[in-house]
């Protein structure tokens, strides 16, 4: 727990999900519930550590977009959608959904706080 210190002086969570770990799944669905499942225990987590830090603004993100069929990532994002949450797929091999991520995040912090997200 006391690798979760740091967290508490953070404005935003981003939680970065490894699409991969839903490849062993027999389903697209299935998949999706095995990250949905990994999701919920951090959330659990953070909340147990502290509710000042369960309660933080949080954006997912579905990394390694680019290993994954697309059917698969589809049952990813149906999954998190039926409990009201619109993860990011983005890739760092190929850039996908960076930029919107960088916003995203920025959004999240605040621009009236004077918050700028470098994009490189």
């Amino acid at each position: 727990l006391r690798f979760l210190k740091h967290i508490e002086r953070t404005r935003v969570i981003v939680h970065l999900i490894d699409l991969s770990g839903a490849l062993a799944a027999d389903t697209p669905e299935a998949g999706g519930e095995l990250l949905w499942e990994s999701y919920e225990q951090i959330n659990h987590e953070l909340a147990h550590f502290s509710e000042f830090v369960g309660s933080k603004p949080q954006v997912i993100a579905l990394t390694k977009a680019e290993t994954v069929p697309a059917e698969l990532l589809d049952g990813v994002m149906e999954v998190f959608g039926r409990r009201g949450l619109s993860p990011l797929p983005i890739s760092s091999v190929t850039g996908q959904g960076l930029p919107v991520l960088l916003g995203l995040i920025e959004r999240t912090l605040g621009q009236e706080d004077g918050v700028r997200v470098s994009n490189g």
